[in-house]
């Protein structure tokens, strides 16, 4: 390979690795939806939306009509791409609306018994995603 090749080619292929990796973080597909439970949506259900690759959660609590938003980042919205396993847990309501990741987890709260959530696992696409899921009876 000559000097001039190398001169081209190894700058290019530095700069194809650092495409995307700006300030602005891994890319992020948004994931939105509703928890449902007896047809009903189910409010203040914490959601662990964890990449089956590794790398950091996302999170997300329902509201008073079960909807949810999945958040990276407490300002940045989404989950990482890929697939996803899917974790659960009833909440207190939070105090002020506000969702922290440095705090612990709310304490558990009065819920459904004998219950598990469907889907368990998720792929997570670039753009919108809406992913619903719901409380069935354990088998």
């Amino acid at each position: 390979m000559s000097v001039l090749n190398r001169c081209i080619l190894f700058p290019c292929l530095a700069f194809s690795f650092l495409a995307g990796c700006g300030k602005d973080g891994p890319p992020l597909g948004s994931v939105h939806g509703v928890v449902m439970h007896d047809g009903k949506g189910l409010a203040n259900v914490a959601l662990e939306i964890t990449p089956t690759a590794g790398g950091r959660p996302s999170l997300a609590v329902t509201d008073e009509e079960g909807k949810y938003e999945a958040y990276y980042l407490h300002n940045r919205p989404g989950a990482l791409l890929g697939e996803h396993e899917i974790s659960y847990q009833m909440s207190s309501p939070p105090s002020d609306g506000e969702v922290d990741e440095t705090m612990p987890p709310p304490p558990k709260a009065n819920g459904p018994k004998n219950v598990k959530l469907e889907p368990r696992q998720i792929t997570v696409e670039s753009g919108s995603n809406e992913i619903n899921f719901e409380l069935v009876p354990k088998s």
